[in-house]
């Protein structure tokens, strides 16, 4: 399984007999994840062509980081394995220098990605499953304040543009 934007590994713990690739930018991340002995590296989640095989690549709390991008990483994550989303969903009742104080305090900022960026992940439950349905997904389902979304592996038929499950 490839964790992309790992972070900390946090899903680590929860999985059994897979092998647990983990990629980050964030220096510190990946730092610390080698110190545990994970099989965590510094890249570049956009470098499609470096994937390693597997059968599923986890999206966990990743893809608001990288809008406006997060379609393409999506679209072509997918053509590598199977996929899991999982994306927050909520109404913002703050107000923006409020919610920029707490994303540098404890919230989103990974030093990597923009506040500006993040900002414009505005989804509510609705909209955010309409989103995933639309590119995709077989199955979405809430949880909490998350939407979780598996998009089955994808390839492009040779013989036209319609792609078919493998």
């Amino acid at each position: 399984m490839l964790d992309l934007g790992c972070g900390t590994a946090l899903l680590y713990p929860y999985l059994v007999s897979c092998e647990y690739i983990g990629w980050d930018l964030n220096d510190s991340f990946v730092r610390y994840c080698q110190k545990k002995g994970l099989n965590v590296n510094k890249k570049d989640i956009f470098q499609f062509s470096e994937y390693p095989a597997c059968d599923y690549i986890v999206l966990c709390d990743i893809l608001h980081h990288v809008f406006p991008r997060d379609e393409l990483l999506l679209k072509e994550a997918v053509k590598k394995a199977n996929v899991i989303a999982v994306e927050p969903c909520s109404k913002r009742r703050l107000p923006k220098p409020l919610v920029f104080l707490y994303d540098q305090v404890i919230g989103d900022a990974d030093g990597i990605n923009s506040f500006e960026n993040r900002m414009q992940w505005n989804y509510n439950e609705l909209t955010l499953t309409q989103k995933f349905l639309q590119l995709g997904a077989v199955k979405v389902e809430p949880l909490n304040n998350y939407i979780f979304a598996l998009f089955e592996q994808r390839t492009v038929n040779p013989l036209g543009d319609r792609t078919f499950q493998i």
